[in-house]
């Protein structure tokens, strides 16, 4: 299990578990279907907005840098539907989960 233990008010940590982030990393390279390829990504997306939105909570002085990887991960998602939708042949689509990949891994680790 993948965690990082952060400071926060009254100076408990709390765990940031990426597990599920990261798994969706490990299992994209296998999908089959552009529907399912949608549905994970945005899964992945979202639990990265949402990691993003609880350390604000936890810590107000991380707003300004999640702020950024929350807008970051936000364009990347607009971005690859776009792709995603305008691909027809399997070297696309093999092209974009590896792109997908990459970066939904890059942004969980600046998250952490």
């Amino acid at each position: 299990m993948n965690t990082t233990f952060l400071k926060g008010f009254f100076s408990s940590s709390i765990s940031i578990d990426t597990t599920r982030i990261l798994t969706f990393v490990q299992n994209i390279l296998i999908m089959a279907s552009v529907k399912n390829l949608k549905r994970d990504f945005n899964y992945a997306i979202f639990d990265i907005v949402e990691e993003g939105f609880s350390q604000q909570l936890w810590d107000e002085s991380k707003t300004e840098k999640t702020n950024e990887i929350i807008d970051e991960a936000v364009d990347f998602r607009n971005e690859m539907i776009a792709k995603i939708n305008a691909s027809s042949t399997k070297a696309e689509f093999k092209q974009i989960r590896a792109e997908i990949s990459d970066k939904v891994e890059a942004l969980a680790t600046k998250l952490m």
